[in-house]
């Protein structure tokens, strides 16, 4: 029998409770971090649905000019489909594929629609091989005429609009080799009328808020700047005319694929740094090109090309494995036998990346980007936004400077490249009198009391991290030198905090840490002004770069920052210490 007194049997009771109660304390733990995954998965798909609303669809409509002087002279081994199958695929691997949609036409005496406007979303795999197949079984048509493709085209685009696909930016993409032709030796009045009648076409275009990208391939041969003189300046005013539109001219088919890049990230509002990699292998051996990725991409696009299908890649992260298409972060696309391969990433890793090629052959390699979003604090407004496409008037025109030295193998592009942001093209179109409704989120009230167990423990911890993290007084951290000098310098480890010095100079002789051969100083510096909350600074001479963007004022130095020191230093910075002490003045900064 137990009595109160009982202390052995009172003893295991309690214990047994306090088990109970450990248990239970671990299934609601457990219940809040799913609660709390379920609620993190939700808002995300919130933010997604509202960056998915803002994205103004696209409908793009390739022209290409498939009369019998351009499959006999200009463009012989049809460089301009291998362009037209890079910018469709490109298109439909897109986040926001499905939201936009291209077409296809071919012309020479007559125009025809090789593939009408649909979407290039992932589930319309039918309407993609559509395309391929279309591209890759094009035959000469005969003599040049413009102007019924591109009346062709008008009618679809605006076609589209009145049924509510588009509601957005229309465009096209015009590659011609620039004389139209329709028999032999036409009369002069015969002439004037075609050149009305594309002028004519032109104007509709501009009515129709419709842009006009036109690639003019002249080819090298010395009579072509005669035969083309009396139509240049035609060319010229009705792409112009149009909103955002652009003539270019080439002589050389194999930058097509470059210039066809450059308009798609400005269709689709992208940035890019280029070609990370353009070069030709004569080797079969694998031979390794590195890749600088910042830390503020949203998501990373590399689009590639092949002369060689039996090239093989691999692209590595810095200190990860070769990517796979099993992550559902990443998107591959790639055909059997095919000559381009598409990878899409979401928050890339930063740092200094790898692209490994196996093969000989020709091979080029875009990367393209979205950065992360910049959130600042607004006050709601009170009147209603100006729509973007409201200033589309205002905007500077649509450019793209194709460099001569294209035309032979370029150097090999180095970790260091400028990242180029490439102007976007928005409607004139009046926008529609309804916009769609943004999602949204649940009042802070109807949850909060949910999250107030996790909040405590928030607390908790953060407040142990403050108690462990002491304020600084010199310049801490970590420097790797990943790269450059001599082979004794690779991968050496230098710790800061020996110096025990509010500033550190490291570069070019006599700095605090001498890199030989170095041609520039940077300093990295304890700031503390800022509500007293300790911040490292980094400043120097010309041409370091921090990130990937050149270092022209003092900016902040976080953990696992990359720093490129002229000529060749790679310096890779790491803090974890820092980064606790300002997460804990941020919960809790000194008055």
């Amino acid at each position: 029998m137990t009595t109160p007194f009982d202390f052995p049997n009172l003893k295991n009771h309690w214990h047994y409770r306090q088990k109970g109660c450990r248990r239970r304390f671990g299934c609601a733990i457990t219940a809040m971090i799913v609660f709390l995954l379920i609620l993190c998965g939700l808002l995300a798909l919130a933010i997604r649905t509202a960056q998915a609303a803002e994205t103004i669809p696209l409908s793009v409509i390739l022209i290409i000019d498939n009369s019998h002087s351009v499959f006999t002279e200009t463009d012989p081994d049809g460089l301009r489909f291998t362009a037209a199958r890079l910018f469709l695929t490109a298109l439909g691997i897109h986040e926001d594929a499905d939201r936009h949609q291209a077409g296809l036409i071919f012309f020479g005496s007559q125009a025809e629609t090789a593939v009408s406007l649909h979407t290039l979303a992932p589930t319309a795999t039918h309407q993609y091989d559509h395309f391929l197949t279309s591209l890759s079984s094009a035959t000469a048509m005969g003599w040049t005429n413009p102007v019924a493709a591109l009346s062709l085209a008008r009618e679809q685009l605006v076609h589209s609009g009145d049924l509510g696909i588009a509601n957005g930016r229309s465009a096209i993409l015009l590659l011609t080799d620039g004389k139209p032709e329709w028999r032999d030796n036409p009369t002069a009045s015969e002439t004037e009328a075609y050149m009305a009648d594309l002028l004519a076409e032109g104007e509709q275009l501009a009515q129709a808020n419709i842009t006009l990208f036109t690639i003019l391939l002249r080819g090298s041969h010395p009579d072509n700047d005669d035969v083309l003189a009396p139509w240049l300046p035609i060319w010229q005013t009705i792409s112009r005319n149009t909103p955002s539109g652009q003539l270019w001219q080439i002589e050389q088919p194999n930058l097509l694929p470059s210039l066809y890049h450059d308009l798609l990230t400005t269709l689709t509002q992208q940035q890019t740094a280029g070609a990370v990699v353009q070069t030709a292998l004569a080797e079969e051996s694998a031979q390794q090109f590195p890749f600088l990725v910042p830390d503020d991409l949203a998501n990373m696009t590399l689009m590639i090309q092949k002369s060689n299908p039996q090239q093989q890649l691999l692209i590595r992260p810095e200190h990860g494995e070769p990517l796979t298409a099993v992550s559902p972060t990443i998107r591959h696309h790639s055909q059997t036998n095919g000559t381009e391969e598409f990878w899409q990433i979401e928050l890339p890793t930063p740092g200094l990346w790898q692209i490994d090629v196996t093969g000989s052959g020709q091979i080029t390699v875009w990367e393209d980007y979205e950065l992360l979003p910049t959130v600042t604090a607004t006050m709601i407004p009170t009147t209603i936004p100006v729509s973007p496409t409201a200033l589309a008037p205002h905007l500077p025109p649509f450019t793209v400077a194709i460099s001569p030295t294209m035309t032979t193998t370029p150097p090999m592009p180095t970790a260091s490249a400028t990242r180029v942001v490439v102007p976007s093209i928005h409607s004139t179109q009046t926008p529609a009198p309804q916009q769609a409704a943004a999602p949204t989120l649940p009042k802070p009230s109807r949850w909060l009391w949910l999250l107030l167990p996790f909040l405590v423990v928030v607390a908790a911890v953060y407040g142990w991290q403050r108690h462990q993290a002491r304020p600084l007084a010199a310049v801490s951290g970590t420097l790797f030198i990943l790269s450059g000098g001599d082979t004794s310098t690779e991968r050496q480890q230098i710790e800061l905090d020996t110096f025990k010095k509010p500033a550190v100079t490291i570069g070019q002789a006599p700095a605090d840490i001498a890199l030989i051969g170095a041609t520039a100083t940077l300093t990295i510096q304890l700031d503390t002004t800022l509500n007293e909350m300790p911040i490292m600074r980094v400043s120097g001479d010309d041409g370091i770069q921090l990130n990937g963007r050149f270092l022209t004022q003092p900016m902040s130095l976080h953990d696992n920052a990359h720093l490129l020191i002229p000529p060749n230093y790679t310096v890779r910075y790491e803090n974890l210490r820092l980064r606790a002490i300002q997460r804990n003045w941020q919960i809790n900064p000194k008055q």
